[in-house]
């Protein structure tokens, strides 16, 4: 700097050579072949194809294979078709922490909606407000989303309880395209209302493989599913295994409570 009084800071190279290349070359070499189209739920069937037999959901000490979970998450697609959900249709999915939260998520997924996650604990001022900000067409529960059912039908909406099934093969949507919504999750609203971040197909299948490949998850990889479904962070922890051959082990709502 001193031999060099007129020239400007930003021509000054404080690195030496090697960390330089570190920093802008090595670093910086993502390139790979990850998709680049498709939607999310089909992300896990070509993961079905590749290792159906493989674990896919363990709940209790019992795993879902990746076969039985397309297959239930099938059966319960096609109702949802037969209920008018289309393409960008957004579908409440209020549920506790079993098979079912996994399953039903792929059931949104797979007829084609946009799920939006809501916790049966949520206070009933949040639950009104998300379902008539979300207008959804259709609220899927269990019996632990009952809470929801009395504000649901207040706000004239329809509802389905998650047991119900059809055919098992996988319904053919017409129209779905990766630019479409995949899931909504609202914010937690600590300054002023909860917000909806809508996330469309194409950035869930850009992201999830690799941020697989950064965390180094493969089939041997053992992954707790810790964080509440209607947290963004959630989508990484259910998919991320999904997608790589492994099980996502889904702990009961008491038991994380427990670790909280």
């Amino acid at each position: 700097m001193a031999d060099k009084i007129a020239q400007p800071v930003k021509d000054i190279d404080i690195l030496p050579a090697e960390e330089r290349d570190l920093l802008i070359n090595q670093w910086n070499d993502l390139a790979d072949d990850y998709p680049s189209a498709g939607c999310l739920h089909e992300l896990f069937e070509r993961q079905v194809a590749k290792t159906p037999d493989a674990s896919a959901l363990i709940f209790n000490d019992h795993a879902l294979s990746y076969a039985e979970l397309n297959r239930r998450a099938n059966q319960l697609a096609h109702r949802l078709i037969a209920e008018g959900v289309v393409p960008d249709s957004r579908v409440v999915i209020c549920v506790d922490r079993t098979p079912l939260m996994v399953i039903g998520l792929l059931v949104i997924l797979k007829a084609g909606g946009c799920y939006v996650p809501l916790d049966p604990d949520y206070p009933q001022e949040r639950l009104h407000f998300i379902l008539a900000d979300a207008s959804p067409i259709l609220v899927l529960h269990d019996n632990a989303g009952q809470k929801v059912l009395t504000v649901a039908q207040e706000n004239g909406l329809p509802t389905l309880e998650l047991t119900r099934t059809l055919p098992e093969q996988a319904p053919q949507v017409t129209g779905l395209t990766p630019r479409h919504l995949a899931y909504v999750i609202y914010t937690s609203g600590s300054t002023g209302q909860p917000k909806g971040v809508m996330i469309e197909h194409h950035s869930a299948v850009r992201k999830l493989p690799v941020l697989r490949d950064v965390l180094a998850i493969n089939a041997d990889s053992q992954l707790l599913q810790f964080c509440n479904f209607s947290f963004d962070v959630s989508v990484s922890e259910f998919f991320c295994p999904l997608i790589s051959g492994t099980g996502v082990h889904l702990l009961e709502s008491h038991a994380r409570q427990e670790l909280t």
